[in-house]
């Protein structure tokens, strides 16, 4: 053996014997969780890791035993040096959380086994050679047993007791449609079917209200849509006026999950429900106080008898404890209020010091549909004990320690290596910063670059109502209570980027209409609590009850995938001063219970939305009813997406009942552009695969708002919209088109190829394109290949209409047509309006049909209520000029002589043939 070699083997026997570091002699929170020796090479300690790629990380040097310089496994190290680096002069760097303690490989690893320490004081207190104490954190707010609870009935300030249970009885209020005089023994209603489930207003069923006298019941219903006769038992003892609305004791039948509830106050999601008809441990899932109706988690085990009574209890009552300290918003608490005991059959909490404050439950939406309180968030916290300090997995302590020493210099990136998973019993909180500047602090988290799998957080319990499991700043924050994300009068802010990761629990079960479900209950917390400018880049979250909670601001979010929750993302209450502004880039939201998206009634989406995928929910869009609710979206374009499959719409204001008089709703479309998107399949996958709620969902268009205001669809695809039965438009219903007629503007557009098969297509149920729940007022734009038409008026229709008339070979664009003589298929027809003398005109051809209307037995659109046309004329008319329908060319308008000369057709604003015309409506009976 030559010198050479004996020189190596002495080096590798004294590398082996005394220079290998192991876990003993190095603070175990600075070593990498798969690291097997630890090897001085040149001054530096190499961490030898058990990753599959064989790769190390570079720890710093080695003194005496003790790692010094930098531990953050970054390109920035101390080599050669013996001065151990600040974490202030580390913020830059890219902090590797296995070097503050995590593992990410899938298994528990407690802080008292990895760090030997056994009290929470111990860990908290704990300080690394650097001189940091990377673990203080645990000992204060908000790492704790902390979760938010709303009380079930309104606390004036000075209050002793909060009350967290509410009750309700079985029953729905219905509106008249006219007035019931003294004495009649029939009323009018607009609805009929007003729950999830049909349940019907059916002989039987008890009435009560102003001038019905006690003890009343149905004893028949007759009628139609939007006018059902419903006769009584008793005769009024008063005159009923048109609008009253009446409460009737519908009786839901068992095995359903959706109810009629008639409610004042304090009705919350995760609530258990007790009651004769309801099973053990039920929780509402879902609360919609403007058609007051809940969504349970398990369905009915009996029928709900008339006015049976429920109550409600929080189902997290059970983990306050007495001496917990209470907080809420500014001055409703005086600082140290704990909790001095806890009556969980009343659902009482006794208080040590009063309220300073007073506190609001959220009320129902009633009869008047003005909206309905906010409720104040109350907040629950008590520290952890040491033993449960001492229990608390390593891989969230470990990440929580990165962040924190990124936070504390001029911000950093906080690296997941790739793993099993990192187990998280607690909240990820990143920092919250304000006011936002150029040289703002950011925070960036996340794992391997290119795949949403190469870190996964595993929650590995339900963290309670308002948390989170990776949240900006307090998980409990609310704008309720002006924490976190919510504080200030200008907004905070949380920037970074929080990027390839996936987060979901240990395990779970979905089902649509309802909430995930952990071990068989209910899942309470979300998966992200989103804040401003924390950009996504391929981030998942499944499993939860919201996937993200977004209170963003000027925020990306691209590859985003947002599944099996209950609903994908929430746009939450509108910070101070923030408003929007966002870009959702191939936004990934299928697959949950509810909706893709839900917003607030306190927020809007403002947004670039490039090709989404909102398919496979029971509605893409949900816009929830509240308080001064507007505009669900506004300022948006979205492109390119995939709205297929849609169980019950695309998007739906939460606040109007689906009665055919679409009573209530308050959110509005504004300045929307949906252009090349495909809203079809419906029930591509087999009608089992349509994904609708519990107990289903009442149709009423695939767009479905109180306002709007320039909306357009463009770009139409052939068969883009399929038709669907008992649908009460076949595109929109809306109460009002908000418009600017005179220059073109405003309320509802659709161009494209496909604009002619939306058209046939709702004429096979009889249904109008758009329509509303007494006709609308605004603008309807049907642009086709070769054409550009608006309708106008107060009363609009537009439908495909049978057309009856033997000499038509081609009816030209713009003709006029009125009212036919005869019915096909018991339809009402239209012929070339001037062949019957006096004969109202119905309207004006707004499709160019090149073939004969009577091989079809269809007209083209018919446009009702007039508009800017293309209007037909006999001759030259100038501007201005009063037009009539000919009766010896019929189709044909001519120039009228004056206003009395036959069936007025509008003014002409235009010369010459085929010349531009305004058309009015020209009989009541338009319709």
């Amino acid at each position: 053996m030559n010198f050479i070699n004996i020189f190596s083997l002495l080096i590798a026997l004294i590398l082996t014997s005394t220079l290998t570091l192991g876990p003993s002699s190095i603070p175990t929170q600075l070593l990498p969780a798969n690291d097997e020796t630890l090897e001085y090479r040149s001054g530096v300690v190499t961490a030898k890791s058990s990753n599959s790629d064989g790769s190390g990380s570079t720890l710093g040097v080695v003194k005496d035993g003790l790692i010094l310089g930098d531990a953050s496994a970054s390109f920035v190290t101390a080599r050669g040096g013996n001065t151990a680096r600040t974490i202030a002069a580390r913020a830059g760097d890219a902090f590797n959380v296995r070097d503050y303690g995590a593992f990410g490989d899938g298994a528990t690893h407690t802080a008292r086994a990895t760090l030997g320490v056994s009290t929470l004081s111990g860990l908290a207190n704990w300080t690394a050679p650097s001189g940091a104490k990377p673990f203080v954190f645990v000992a204060n707010y908000p790492y704790g047993v902390l979760f938010n609870l709303w009380p079930g009935v309104d606390a004036a300030k000075g209050a002793t007791k909060l009350i967290f249970r509410a009750s309700a009885t079985v029953g729905v209020q219905i509106r008249t449609v006219s007035a019931a005089a003294f004495g009649t023994t029939t009323v009018v209603v607009g609805d009929r079917f007003v729950t999830a489930d049909q349940t019907p207003i059916a002989p039987g069923v008890a009435v009560s209200g102003a001038g019905i006298a006690d003890g009343t019941t149905v004893t028949a219903v007759t009628g139609f849509p939007g006018s059902w006769t419903v006769t009584l038992s008793a005769a009024t003892t008063a005159a009923v006026p048109s609008g009253t609305y009446l409460t009737w004791s519908v009786r839901p039948e068992a095995g359903i999950s959706t109810l009629p509830v008639l409610f004042d106050r304090g009705i919350y999601q995760g609530d258990i429900v007790s009651g004769p008809c309801i099973a053990a441990g039920t929780q509402v899932d879902h609360v919609n106080p403007a058609k007051m109706e809940i969504v349970l988690s398990a369905p009915t085990t009996v029928p709900c008898a008339a006015g049976t009574g429920l109550t409600f209890t929080p189902s997290w009552l059970a983990n306050v404890q007495v001496g917990m300290t209470i907080s809420g918003p500014s001055g409703a608490f005086a600082a140290g209020t704990m909790v001095a005991s806890v009556d969980l059959t009343t659902g009482v909490v006794t208080l040590s010091t009063p309220t300073t404050g007073p506190l609001t439950a959220h009320s129902a939406l009633t009869g008047s549909f003005a909206g309905s309180a906010v409720a104040t968030p109350v907040t629950f916290y008590r520290p952890y004990t040491d033993s449960e300090g001492a229990g608390l997995e390593m891989d969230r302590l470990g990440i929580q320690a990165a962040i924190n020493a990124a936070a504390a210099g001029v911000g950093g990136s906080v690296d997941l290596p790739a793993g099993a998973g990192y187990r998280l019993d607690g909240p990820i909180i990143l920092p919250i910063y304000a006011p936002f500047g150029a040289n703002q602090n950011a925070v960036s988290l996340g794992g391997p670059h290119g795949s949403i799998n190469g870190a996964i957080l595993r929650v590995t319990k339900d963290f309670g109502p308002g948390n989170a499991a990776l949240t900006c700043g307090d998980p409990t924050a609310k704008s309720g209570n002006a924490r976190g994300i919510y504080q200030g009068n200008t907004g905070y802010f949380c920037t970074g980027r929080l990027h390839d990761v996936r987060i979901k629990p240990l395990a779970f079960t979905f089902a649509f209409g309802t909430r995930p479900k952990w071990s068989g209950v209910p899942v309470a917390m979300d998966g992200i609590k989103e804040g401003p400018r924390l950009h996504n880049d391929r981030v998942m979250a499944e499993g939860f009850n919201h996937g993200i909670v977004a209170a963003i601001d000027h925020t990306r979010l691209v590859d985003v995938t947002l599944q099996y929750n209950f609903i994908g993302m929430r746009m939450d209450d509108m910070q101070p001063n923030l408003f929007g502004d966002e870009v959702f880039d191939r936004l990934y939201a299928p697959s949950n219970g509810w909706a893709g998206i839900s917003v607030s009634p306190k927020a809007y989406i403002n947004a670039e939305i490039r090709k989404p995928y909102l398919a496979s929910n029971p509605w893409a869009i949900w816009c929830e009813p509240g308080a001064g609710a507007g505009q669900c979206i506004q300022g948006t374009t979205l492109v390119n997406g995939n709205l297929e499959n849609a169980g019950c719409g695309i998007v739906k204001d939460g606040g109007i009942r689906d009665g055919w008089r679409a009573d209530g709703g308050t959110r509005s479309l504004n300045n929307f552009r949906v252009i090349n998107t495909f809203h079809g399949g419906l029930g591509a996958f087999g009608s089992a695969a349509i994904p609708k709620p519990v107990g289903g969902c009442t149709w009423a268009a695939y767009f479905d708002v109180g306002y709007a205001t320039d909306f357009t669809i463009e770009n139409v695809w052939s068969n883009d919209f399929p038709p669907v039965a008992n649908a009460f438009a076949h595109i929109l219903r809306v109460r009002r088109l908000d418009a600017f007629s005179a220059i073109g503007r405003g309320g509802f557009r659709m161009q494209g190829s496909g604009v002619f098969d939306a058209i046939t297509n709702s004429s096979k149920f009889n249904q109008n394109v758009v329509s509303g729940p007494n006709g609308f007022s605004g603008d309807f734009y049907a642009t086709g290949s070769w054409q550009y038409v608006t309708l106008d008026g107060p009363n609009f229709r537009a439908r495909p209409i049978p057309f009856l008339d033997g000499r038509a070979v081609t009816l030209p664009l713009g003709s006029l047509v009125e009212q036919g003589t005869s019915t096909i298929n018991n339809l009402a027809t239209v012929q070339r309006a001037g062949q019957t003398a006096g004969a109202p005109v119905a309207g004006v051809v707004c499709q160019n049909w090149s073939i004969n209307p009577n091989a079809q037995q269809i007209a083209p659109v018919i446009c009702i209520g007039g508009g800017k046309l293309p209007l037909l004329v006999s001759a030259t008319a100038n501007p201005g000029v009063l037009l009539k329908a000919s009766i010896s060319i019929p189709g044909v308008a001519t120039v009228a002589t004056g206003v009395m000369d036959g069936p007025a057709a509008g003014v002409s604003l235009g010369g010459g043939t085929a010349s531009l015309a305004y058309v009015r409506p020209l009989w009541a009976g338009q319709q």
